[in-house]
């Protein structure tokens, strides 16, 4: 069996999600792989170093295709990269980046992260180009109906799936993503912060768009400080504010609420050792995202054994499994009461910290051989 990975996608260091769970995978398959079966990357000839780390188990084959523009990329990919497969034998042709061709020449697998181009269609066009999020809306449901096999992530998304568009359960597998590290154990580096945070902070990662929900968070900062009430700090990190526009969004958003004291936007880059401290040394860990594939800095924080209050929307529910305090995200005063309700009782704080470990732990069995997994479902799909 020849298994190609559709790896045309990869911008590293620009893709977050998308990126972290292809090499993932590559990995899974890699440690997986029995000797009777080959694996092929395809890979623009710009990134293909960005696979050197897997050229010991997988065949790397650069293509030159420009894969800067997004719509060139998916016009190749829907094209032309039928003729590679059938050139190069593949039995198997397996994608993960929102798109398939739509001419086969084998048997096709997606994993299908989550329906963005649905759920947050805003912030597709406005963030990444109305040309991308058409290219999506059209080609990534037909990709998903056309392929002999899905993955999700999640079973909200599965369930998303089979509801919208009839798939049958059959043809949907469901993997939850592994864990990538324990961080209540990882070498941590602690980041300068000004000194009032130095008695403990809120927390929250994400990048500064819509969906991620910052605003919520910022204003019920600014209600505990209207009401006269003593928060934590709030440090937020993975802002991602590469923009003048986002850069003077986020500025006017802490000013207007009269909080730029009481929040701290860490600077981009952070290592892994400084995330850790960072999960480390929070009070609590808040998540008030409107919309997510999976939710992954709920786990890195449940591995820190940091408490988590999360957004009571799946997929959040499912990744979160009970192991956190929730609230509804469209209410700043139902967070604010959330966050004063597990504060004021630290017994709680450490109760659900413990839980969320449990969880993570859950999460890491439940994951570990999700390589064999992906395996026995491509040989499932020679075998009907």
């Amino acid at each position: 069996m020849r298994v190609a990975i559709n790896g045309l996608h990869l911008i590293p260091g620009r893709l977050g999600g998308l990126e972290t769970y292809l090499h993932e995978l590559l990995r899974d398959l890699a440690t997986a792989k029995p000797p009777e079966h080959e694996l092929v990357i395809y890979s623009s000839s710009k990134y293909a170093s960005a696979f050197d780390a897997y050229r010991d188990s997988f065949q790397v084959i650069p293509i030159d295709v420009n894969v800067d523009q997004t719509v060139a990329r998916i016009w190749f990919e829907q094209t032309r990269l039928s003729k590679f497969v059938q050139r190069d034998r593949i039995d198997i042709l397996h994608s993960s980046g929102y798109t398939a061709p739509s001419m086969k020449a084998c048997r096709t697998i997606m994993t299908v992260h989550d329906l963005c181009y649905l759920e947050i269609p805003e912030m597709i066009r406005h963030g990444q180009g109305t040309l991308r999020w058409l290219a999506l809306r059209m080609l990534g449901p037909y990709s998903l109906k056309k392929s002999d096999r899905l993955i999700t992530d999640t079973h909200h998304v599965a369930a998303q799936i089979k509801r919208r568009y009839g798939i049958q359960q059959s043809r949907i597998h469901t993997l939850h993503l592994k864990p990538m590290r324990d961080f209540s154990t990882t070498d941590i580096q602690p980041l300068a912060l000004p000194a009032l945070f130095s008695s403990g902070y809120l927390l929250y990662v994400g990048s500064w768009l819509p969906h991620k929900n910052h605003r919520l968070l910022l204003t019920a900062l600014a209600n505990a400080r209207r009401h006269g009430l003593e928060l934590p700090p709030l440090v937020l990190a993975g802002l991602h504010l590469n923009s003048d526009r986002q850069r003077d969004e986020f500025a006017r958003a802490v000013a207007t609420l009269n909080i730029s004291d009481r929040v701290y936007a860490c600077p981009n880059g952070l290592s892994v050792e400084q995330l850790a401290g960072l999960y480390r040394s929070a009070k609590l860990f808040v998540f008030p995202s409107l919309f997510e594939g999976f939710g992954y800095p709920v786990v890195e924080a449940m591995s820190a054994k940091t408490p988590v209050l999360c957004s009571n929307l799946e997929p959040m529910l499912e990744v979160s499994a009970g192991q956190a305090g929730t609230f509804d995200p469209h209410d700043p005063e139902d967070l604010l009461r959330a966050i004063q309700s597990l504060l004021n009782r630290p017994e709680d704080c450490r109760d659900l910290a413990e839980k969320g470990y449990r969880r993570y732990l859950e999460l890491c069995e439940q994951t570990h051989n999700n390589g064999d997994s992906v395996f026995q479902i491509y040989e499932g799909m020679l075998r009907t």
